[in-house]
């Protein structure tokens, strides 16, 4: 993936210290966060929020990425922390295709910044991502 000029991987760091990483697509219609980790020890000390923000000022708006069903606590607060820097939860089914074929496809929300994508529009942003991210087509 490095060798394709639409993704952008970056390492989050406090000082010299790896702390994170941070996955971007530039899909030229929208921009897709495909991964955003913060070591465990190091959630809560706004090094999320300071990613989040970059890629929301350096890269194409919207801004769309995916998250886990609100069934668990920790899926709760992840949505509610997109939420607080402005994402929407999008309406229209979607899941996560299986990263490898002992896999299972995972039941997943998109949310987008600065507006909710409607439904109209759902079904072309789901179809890119399968189709650039994944290398699949629906």
């Amino acid at each position: 993936m490095l060798a394709n000029p639409d993704f952008n991987l970056f390492g989050i760091y406090d000082q010299r210290k790896t702390i994170g990483l941070l996955s971007v697509w530039n899909l030229h219609e929208f921009s897709f966060i495909e991964h955003l980790a913060i070591q465990d020890t190091e959630r809560g000390k706004g090094f999320g929020t300071q990613a989040v923000q970059q890629v929301l000022t350096r890269f194409l708006a919207p801004v769309v990425l995916e998250v886990e069903q609100p069934i668990s606590v920790a899926a709760q607060k992840r949505i509610a922390f997109y939420k607080r820097h402005g994402f929407s939860v999008c309406e229209g089914g979607y899941y996560q295709p299986p990263y490898s074929t002992c896999k299972n496809k995972v039941k997943m929300l998109l949310m987008s910044f600065p507006e909710k994508i409607m439904e109209v529009s759902f079904n072309q942003v789901k179809a890119r991502i399968y189709d650039s991210v994944y290398n699949l087509s629906e």
